[in-house]
């Protein structure tokens, strides 16, 4: 099966690479402005995570707790990183691009998915719009704690946006 692109978004944040990329990847900060994400179990410390590096995350979907086992099958701090899951549906991949430009970030996040069989195929295919439901709002969240959280570090006046 072909991978299918399910979702994107970018942002500008006024934030350093660096403090971006530990707000995403810090589980300290992740858990703060993830809803989905309840807990991650490292095998070792999170502190020496590298690609290849195997994690058990669980999420909350809907009602439900459910435990998934991700990889990271690329991972360049600050720049990069990609979460590869399998679940009875297929491979979902989980890329971040970051990139500072004047003491700002580009921020880029993909998610991904090689559905196993055709069902999964036209099941993705068919509920692609979801993803947009789900995730856009994440990832607001995301901009905006970062941006809170770096402000705050620094002492300096925070403006919440409406």
């Amino acid at each position: 099966m072909k991978e299918m692109i399910c979702f994107t978004f970018e942002a500008m944040i006024d934030v350093p690479v660096d403090f971006v990329f530990a707000c995403l990847n810090e589980d300290k900060h992740v858990l703060q402005w993830n809803d989905f994400i309840v807990e991650n179990v490292y095998d070792g410390d999170e502190q020496d995570l590298k690609e290849g590096s195997i994690f058990i995350t669980k999420q909350k979907v809907g009602k439900k707790i459910i435990e998934l086992e991700g990889e990271y099958s690329k991972y360049n701090p600050p720049h990069a990183a990609e979460v590869k899951t399998s679940t009875k549906e297929g491979i979902g991949f989980t890329r971040y691009q970051l990139i500072e430009e004047d003491n700002q970030t580009y921020f880029k996040v993909e998610v991904a998915m090689i559905p196993r069989n055709m069902y999964y195929s036209i099941l993705t295919k068919t509920f692609k719009w979801s993803f947009k439901l789900m995730y856009t709002e994440q990832f607001e969240k995301f901009v905006e704690y970062t941006r809170i959280q770096y402000k705050m570090s620094k002492d300096m006046p925070v403006e919440l946006t409406p």
